[in-house]
């Protein structure tokens, strides 16, 4: 006998968000074979619970489990059949991850004083790299913190690329100078993206 998860053995949630576990059991040829699991969710606080398994109609030898977090926190879950076991990991964020806003842009940059871009400045800057951010990544809708931070890196290089472009050049003497731009390549910002990139990279 052997136990299958068919919906991932590993999620990002948000609070709130439905978890929902699909498993297939088998015989010992392969064919799928009616042995509903017992599946028991560990909490972040060491409790457990046992939510309701249901068979899928139609659908010999498959399960579904539908479990709701309420809290953040790292989730576990293990379904057992007869002679087999499967392990599943959810990783439960808050309700509220949001992109970051001007506000939190500028807080990022060291708040009022120490810079003097405008709020319009700031806003066109997300926008723009929001935009360049989703070509490449697959954003989730609860907005993770990793990918939060590196559209705020994003966005503070546009606005150091912009200062650079229109600023006067640099002169040591009767030589002119060319404005120091920042790198192309964000390191930062490619391993936070990494994990969310629509392609792998290296």
């Amino acid at each position: 006998m052997s136990i299958r998860v068919t919906s991932g053995a590993s999620r990002m949630l948000a609070v709130g968000t439905p978890w929902r576990m699909s498993f297939e059991t088998r015989d010992t040829d392969g064919c799928l074979f009616d042995d509903e699991p017992v599946v028991t969710v560990t909490l972040p606080n060491a409790s457990t619970v046992l939510p309701e398994v249901d068979a899928l109609t139609g659908y010999y030898g498959t399960y579904d489990v539908i479990y709701t977090p309420l809290v953040t926190g790292r989730f576990t879950a293990r379904a057992v059949a007869t002679d087999a076991a499967v392990d599943l990991l959810a990783v439960v964020t808050p309700a509220a991850g949001t992109p970051p806003t001007v506000a939190d842009l500028d807080t990022w940059l060291g708040g009022a004083g120490e810079h003097s871009w405008s709020d319009e400045d700031m806003a066109d800057a997300l926008a723009a790299e929001t935009a360049a951010q989703m070509r490449v990544c697959r954003v989730p809708a609860y907005f993770p913190p990793d990918l939060g931070e590196a559209l705020l890196r994003r966005s503070a290089r546009l606005l150091a690329m912009r200062r650079q472009l229109t600023a006067e050049p640099r002169s040591e003497g009767d030589v002119d100078l060319p404005s120091i731009l920042p790198g192309t390549l964000d390191i930062e910002v490619r391993r936070l993206e990494k994990p969310w990139r629509r392609r792998p990279i290296g």
